[in-house]
Protein backbone atom coordinates (compact mmCIF):
# COMPACT_ATOMS: atom_id res chain seq x y z
CA UNK A 1 0.00 0.00 0.00
CA UNK A 2 2.84 2.58 0.67
CA UNK A 3 4.25 1.96 -2.36
CA UNK A 4 1.42 2.63 -4.55
CA UNK A 5 1.36 6.32 -3.64
CA UNK A 6 4.19 6.65 -4.57
CA UNK A 7 5.95 8.01 -1.27
CA UNK A 8 9.50 10.17 -1.63
CA UNK A 9 10.41 8.59 1.43
CA UNK A 10 10.13 5.04 2.06
CA UNK A 11 10.28 3.79 5.82
CA UNK A 12 10.88 -0.05 6.10
CA UNK A 13 11.13 -0.79 10.04
CA UNK A 14 12.35 -4.37 10.04
CA UNK A 15 11.01 -5.88 6.61
CA UNK A 16 12.27 -8.84 6.87
CA UNK A 17 12.93 -9.66 10.75
CA UNK A 18 9.90 -12.25 10.43
CA UNK A 19 10.99 -14.00 7.44
CA UNK A 20 12.91 -17.20 6.73
CA UNK A 21 15.97 -16.35 4.27
CA UNK A 22 15.08 -16.62 0.77
CA UNK A 23 11.87 -15.03 1.37
CA UNK A 24 13.71 -12.20 2.83
CA UNK A 25 16.20 -11.78 0.16
CA UNK A 26 13.09 -11.62 -2.61
CA UNK A 27 11.55 -8.55 -0.21
CA UNK A 28 14.96 -6.61 0.15
CA UNK A 29 15.14 -7.32 -3.43
CA UNK A 30 11.65 -5.58 -4.41
CA UNK A 31 12.73 -3.03 -1.98
CA UNK A 32 15.38 -2.09 -3.99
CA UNK A 33 13.85 -2.03 -7.20
CA UNK A 34 11.08 0.38 -5.82
CA UNK A 35 14.04 2.33 -4.91
CA UNK A 36 15.59 2.40 -8.24
CA UNK A 37 12.68 2.44 -10.51
CA UNK A 38 10.66 5.02 -8.62
CA UNK A 39 13.80 7.14 -7.02
CA UNK A 40 11.80 6.72 -4.08
CA UNK A 41 14.74 7.86 -1.04
CA UNK A 42 14.20 4.52 1.24
CA UNK A 43 15.57 3.72 5.20
CA UNK A 44 15.95 0.00 6.33
CA UNK A 45 16.47 -0.18 9.70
Amino acid sequence: RAIAKRPDVLLCDEPTGALDISTGVLVLEAIERVNRELSTTTAVI
